[in-house]
């Protein structure tokens, strides 16, 4: 459930930049591609991190973070911390 309400962002999300903030389409796709790509080897720590301390402890983690980077997002008006916030 968790997965498919990040999933559901993800269209809002780039229309909230690109008709707010005014980011065009590219730099948005580049955007996102880049921090897509990076996290794919925290796919291999947090499921190292499962396997040592539980799914509940990281996924409670990985919520806290999502909600940290929608309610930055729904605050910010700078393309920079916006760029923070998805990386983080």
């Amino acid at each position: 459930m968790y997965l498919i309400g990040v999933e559901i962002c993800y269209p809002f999300e780039t229309i909230y930049l690109n008709r707010n903030l005014g980011v065009s389409m590219t730099t948005l796709g580049s955007i996102l591609g880049i921090t897509l790509f990076a996290t794919l080897p925290m796919q291999v720590i947090g499921g190292a991190l499962c396997d040592k301390v539980g799914r509940r402890p990281v996924l409670i983690v990985a919520i806290l973070g999502s909600m940290t980077l929608y309610i930055g997002l729904g605050l910010t008006r700078d393309l920079w911390l916006v760029v923070a916030l998805i990386a983080f």
